[in-house]
């Protein structure tokens, strides 16, 4: 049977003349996970929780943006630093940039060199070509290295085989809804292919002029050069245009950020059976953003009251631009040298370099190499015992050198039900801007405003985390159930202290005369339970049940009050006949606080819907769909000025 899974998880499928998701497709539940060890295991024999969601809650939810789906996950907080920019954290400790994550596309880490953040809004990738995400809850450092410190989110695309022929979508709705996606596939030979072009605009929040228009092209290629050897080449391309800025306020006025992000991926698998094989992967990604507006001074220093030696020309030119690369060449091999045991080891080499005149000094270029092994393996002492083993050394340019370790035993009462234990330790490395950040706006040769200025000496962050957990397939009621209970324990967490200058520096526009600065200030205790049920009642339908109670404890109030203490969401699907089908999602979470620039957020409920129905003409399929976001009123995100209203809109989707 598992030899079975891993053939249909790992290998090109028949190609399939229907452009849209077959019913099959979104009634069928995914058998294993490949997040969690490198190993391709069934949800009850994984090192670690994991979450999937599958095309089939991807399209009862009527989300448009890959963000939104995480609300699906226990845990899991979702909310937007300004109209465009996505913020997405496990168990909070999070600011606008949620540096404690890694986030994966098909293997590929997407996360922002400087800042150590995802750029969600300029991912060249649309929803529709998403086969799966796995989420992993919890550390995986042994697995995924950095920023695998509170959760791994791994984006798996479709094999171009699963996408062949057109497919064609529009989007028309409230605040300014325009999205547009064509899909084209195709075979030739032993290759399979597809290129994906599509455009995304909206205006997230009345309360701002947050207008954005993002573009994207994705093209995927795999060739089939024997029966044991396969290259996939992936590359894609996206533009955004993203107004900002308040027209009230003359430090920050409107304006517009252009955001490019590009990458290239290559991939050469060898399989010589069906757990026993080895792969090499090169990366490429480049991201760029440009932002600049102009301040005019004077009323700047009319408010202080001061008189400086300024030139006549009283507009400062503010530029926030920056420029971010990243390379790496990874090796995997999966060997099964015994009946009863399984491995997965590599290596892996990286740069990333990030340049920006504003956040780092005029000129400056930070980043570095690293290099890392790995080796994750399973050792099935009797039928009803797994043993489970991992780690990762990795030597980085700023955390210097660190092992995190995992060790993990699962006991399977039945095939069906099984208990799972672990414990694991893990970093995060100090990103670019926080280990050398230089933020300061100079004027004609003088200091306006530091805002930030690091000083050195960081320490990677740590975690000790330690869950139970189970999980069950209760076959007879169709029901399925993953619990775990999870003490993690956090150690030299980074923060912002404030520092004074030295006396006689002048700093024009700052009436504090001092600067922010990174250090490991803090630690915290994050504990609790959580769990999703997912349940089929009847035939044609799906309910899917998402909690977590979870309790923080830290010297830092702050850190406290940004974990949402409880949160829920639920969604329920159901196929009608003739085509129709009908969806509810709900969502509810505690009162929080944003660190850094978010403010005290009160508890939120939203509710959505969708209704659908498809139909076939000859060869070619289509479906209407109709969704309501937030129907049962407003709530706030982030801040309480960011205000998400109710909101509706309508998508034709078409196939041929």
């Amino acid at each position: 049977m598992r030899l079975a899974l891993l053939v249909s998880s790992c290998s090109p499928l028949p190609a399939v003349h229907a452009a849209l998701p077959s019913e099959a497709d979104y009634l069928g539940d995914l058998p294993v996970v490949l997040s969690a060890s490198r190993l391709s295991q069934p949800q009850q024999e994984a090192p670690a929780a994991v979450t999937v969601i599958d095309q089939e809650m991807i399209r009862a939810s009527g989300f448009r943006e890959i963000p939104d789906l995480l609300r699906l996950v226990p845990g899991f907080s979702v909310s937007n630093h300004s109209g465009n920019i996505p913020v997405v954290t496990y168990h909070g400790m999070s600011d606008a940039y949620s540096r404690r994550m890694q986030v994966l596309v098909d293997g590929r880490s997407i996360y922002n060199v400087g800042f150590g953040q995802v750029n969600w809004r300029g991912l060249p990738l649309a929803i529709e070509d998403i086969e799966r995400i796995e989420v992993v809850r919890g550390a995986n450092a042994a697995t995924y290295g950095p920023n695998a410190f509170l959760a791994v989110i791994n984006i798996i695309t479709r094999h171009p085989s699963q996408t062949q022929d057109n497919m064609a979508a529009v989007t028309l709705g409230e605040n300014s809804v325009r999205d547009a996606v064509y899909r084209h596939g195709g075979r030739q030979g032993g290759l399979n292919y597809r290129i994906t072009v599509a455009q995304k605009q909206d205006d997230r929040y009345a309360t701002l002029d947050d207008l954005s228009r993002d573009r994207l092209v994705n093209l995927r290629a795999d060739y089939q050069l024997s029966t044991t050897d396969e290259l996939s080449t992936q590359l894609g391309y996206s533009e955004g245009t993203w107004h900002k800025g308040d027209p009230a306020d003359f430090s920050y006025p409107e304006h517009n950020q252009y955001s490019v992000s590009n990458f290239l991926q290559l991939n050469f698998r060898r399989a010589h059976a069906a757990e026993s094989e080895w792969s090499l992967q090169f990366n490429h990604s480049h991201n760029r953003a440009k932002e600049q507006w102009l301040v005019p001074l004077s009323p700047i220093i009319a408010l202080l009251g001061a008189s400086p030696p300024l030139p006549a020309m009283l507009d400062y030119p503010v530029s926030l631009d920056y420029e971010a690369r990243r390379d790496s060449v990874e090796f995997q091999a999966i060997a099964n040298p015994r009946e009863d045991v399984r491995l997965v080891w590599g290596a892996e080499a990286r740069r990333d370099q990030v340049t920006s005149d504003s956040y780092l000094g005029q000129g400056r270029t930070l980043g570095g190499n690293l290099y890392r092994i790995f080796m994750n393996g399973e050792w099935r002492a009797s039928p009803n015992w797994l043993l489970q083993s991992g780690a990762m050394l990795e030597k980085h340019y700023y955390g210097g050198t660190t092992l995190s370790p995992r060790l993990a035993v699962n006991y399977l009462i039945t095939p069906d039900h099984a208990i799972r234990a672990s414990i694991s330790r893990g970093y995060r490395s100090p990103t670019a801007l926080e280990a050398g950040a230089d933020f300061r706006f100079t004027y004609a040769g003088i200091l306006l405003d530091q805002v930030s200025l690091s000083q050195g000496g960081l320490a990677s962050e740590q975690v000790l985390s330690r869950e139970i957990g189970y999980v069950g397939d209760y076959r007879r009621l169709q029901l399925t159930l993953d619990a775990r209970a999870f003490h993690d324990s956090y150690s030299k967490l980074i923060g912002h202290a404030a520092q004074s200058f030295p006396a006689g520096t002048i700093e024009l526009l700052d009436p504090f005369k001092g600067y922010a600065t990174s250090r490991n200030l803090y630690g915290a205790t994050i504990s609790g339970v959580e769990f999703q049920l997912r349940w089929r009642p009847v035939e044609g339908g799906l309910i899917v049940l998402s909690q977590a109670w979870v309790r923080a404890r830290s010297t830092d109030a702050e850190t406290r009050s940004s974990v949402p203490h409880r949160q829920t969401s639920v969604l329920a699907s159901q196929q009608f006949k003739g085509g129709y089908q009908a969806s509810m999602g709900y969502y509810q979470e505690a009162a929080m606080t944003w660190l850094g620039e978010g403010d005290p957020v009160p508890r939120y409920e939203r509710v959505d819907m969708r209704l659908a129905k498809r139909w076939r003409d000859g060869g070619r399929e289509a479906e209407m769909a109709l969704v309501g976001q937030s129907v049962n009123g407003s709530y706030r995100e982030f801040r309480p000025e960011t205000r998400f209203d109710r909101r509706g809109f309508v998508t034709l989707t078409l196939g041929w």
